[in-house]
């Protein structure tokens, strides 16, 4: 296979589980377990995993008849750009936020320049952040642990009730979470009760991309 020749998107979608499933736990994951996760015949990952190999993104032993699997240098370099994809935000009625990991998005570098180790990513739903340019479908990309400016767009958790994405004013005792769509009302919160889970630093229209 030629080196110049792109990964096809199976190929991507094989490296960018092997590269978080390394960073995360430290150990490469079994054939069985990349084909349940992805939902592939484990023949199909196998082959996968040898056109990688081919490429020089995964190295290969062989004990007998049983291959052993590590992350190259190069592969880990493919997956050093990945940033977690943690669920979804909405952006209307207040609804609960599951932190799980959905997906990875490698090379987001190229499209968000700046990005920090943390950083996370938000899918938008609802619209009543749309007059500050947040569509539903669109991805967020989130900071945490900074103090947001005043009116600043955020990723908040209301403590009984879940997540939601709101220009964000602190106000003594309490916190003002300000909609950017007339047709929905902002709210005034106890401060106790509310917790910003980081600040929106750019926005993705993913659809575009895929």
């Amino acid at each position: 296979m030629s080196d110049a020749q792109p990964l096809n998107a199976p190929q991507k979608r094989v490296l960018e589980y092997v590269a978080d499933s390394v960073s995360r736990r430290g150990t490469f994951p079994s054939g069985p377990r990349i084909a349940r996760q992805l939902g592939l015949h484990h023949s199909t990952v196998y082959k996968h995993l040898g056109a990688l190999a081919d490429r020089g993104f995964v190295g290969v032993e062989v004990e007998g008849r049983r291959r052993r699997f590590h992350l190259t240098e190069r592969g880990r370099a493919f997956g050093s750009t990945a940033l977690p994809r943690l669920g979804r935000i909405p952006a209307g009625p207040l609804l609960p936020l599951e932190a799980e990991l959905d997906d990875v998005v490698a090379s987001v570098h190229d499209l968000v320049p700046g990005l920090l180790p943390g950083d996370f990513l938000l899918d938008v739903e609802g619209d009543s952040m749309i007059d500050r340019g947040l569509r539903p479908g669109m991805t967020v990309v989130v900071r945490p642990n900074v103090v947001p400016p005043p009116g600043a767009v955020c990723a908040v958790w209301v403590e009984g009730e879940g997540g939601t994405l709101k220009q964000v004013y602190a106000e003594g005792d309490h916190v003002r979470l300000v909609p950017a769509n007339p047709d929905h009302p902002e709210r005034r919160v106890p401060a106790h009760q509310v917790r910003v889970q980081g600040v929106v630093r750019a926005a993705i229209d993913v659809q575009l991309f895929r």
